[in-house]
């Protein structure tokens, strides 16, 4: 289990030290977290610090190879400590884009490790994993991420087997319309499923349903997880959750399409990176990938896990008999 220092309580020699670098977003964070692991075996015994904002402390909090969480205030800030920190023997692997722009302070942050990949290409380099490893200078790991759930964590009460959508990424270009979420919601309570909606902005596709439960708002990542890994099914658009749902090992489709150059990206290592994961539009944003195409591959992913028969006659809640805690999901 981490602990969160501030950078002058640092309690070991820096010398000692590797200190990972990744600030945010919640989705890159768990994109990273096999770096964690390859740190490890890099420096058997050695103190692993990661670095990076307060906010996404809960996200690394509980894993048991990190011991310190140092916060740092913006990318800048990370920066420096980052070059302090290397300048008294520290290994440090910075997983920032060269001349990242942070966004608190407008300076631009130097990483030289290869200075080739930035924040205009990086995906044409592979998933965010491969490329947050060659901006470090690590070879590109592609193994799969996990997440660590916090023994007492308790999930908020839904009734009955049910699907989490998350609908509202941090980026509007990423996100579906708010109808055809209530068009697939319609779909899923007629077999008989519970839709529970987590995220900051409710899409609110059928607020008022017996069988919708509108879960947004600041609710704490660790019972946002327990609750994710004892789900049926995850629906959401490329964002920090289904990152989680991909580090849980839930079953689960991203509704995705094209972003800026992006056409064909895939953020993902590991289970989403596995076919039928992806409803995309290549050429088009993600709003225009229809619900029948994401119904479809719904029903394609419970045909593979409970034949025909039952995946097409419902209800689902009958389809899955791998409820709980996944592989990749560790709860102590």
């Amino acid at each position: 289990m981490a602990e969160m220092i501030k950078p002058e309580k640092l309690p070991v020699p820096a010398a000692n030290l590797t200190a990972i670098m990744r600030l945010e977003h919640l989705g890159d964070i768990i994109a990273c977290e096999p770096v964690i692991r390859y740190a490890q075996r890099l420096r058997p015994g050695a103190p692993l610090a990661w670095i990076g904002k307060e906010a996404y402390f809960e996200a690394l909090r509980w894993h048991p190879a990190l011991d310190f969480f140092i916060a740092a205030p913006s990318l800048a800030a990370g920066g420096r400590l980052a070059g302090k920190l290397k300048a008294a023997g520290a290994d440090v692997l910075n997983l920032h884009f060269n001349g990242q722009r942070c966004f608190d302070t407008g300076e631009h942050v130097l990483n030289d490790n290869d200075p080739d990949i930035t924040w205009r290409n990086y995906f044409r380099f592979g998933p965010l994993l491969t490329a947050f490893c060659r901006s470090a200078g690590l070879p590109p790991l592609d193994e799969a991420p996990r997440f660590y759930i916090r023994p007492e964590a308790v999930a908020p009460p839904v009734a009955g087997p049910y699907v989490v959508f998350h609908a509202c990424s941090n980026d509007g270009r990423k996100d579906w319309l708010n109808s055809k979420w209530g068009e697939l919601a319609d779909f899923l309570f007629a077999r008989g499923l519970s839709v529970a909606e987590i995220g900051f902005k409710a899409a609110a596709p059928r607020a008022g349903h017996a069988l919708y439960n509108d879960l947004t708002g600041r609710r704490s990542l660790q019972s946002l997880a327990r609750l994710m890994a004892g789900a049926d099914f995850f629906f959401g658009v490329d964002s920090g959750f289904a990152h989680l749902a991909n580090a849980l090992g839930v079953d689960g489709l991203v509704i995705m399409g094209r972003l800026a150059d992006f056409t064909e990206h895939l953020p993902y290592t590991g289970f989403y990176a596995e076919p039928g994961h992806i409803v995309r539009r290549p050429s088009e944003p993600a709003a225009r990938v229809r619900p029948a195409e994401v119904i479809e591959g719904y029903l394609k992913r419970m045909r593979a896990r409970v034949g025909p028969r039952q995946a097409d006659s419902g209800p689902s809640g009958l389809a899955s008999n791998i409820k709980g805690i996944r592989p990749n999901a560790v709860a102590g």
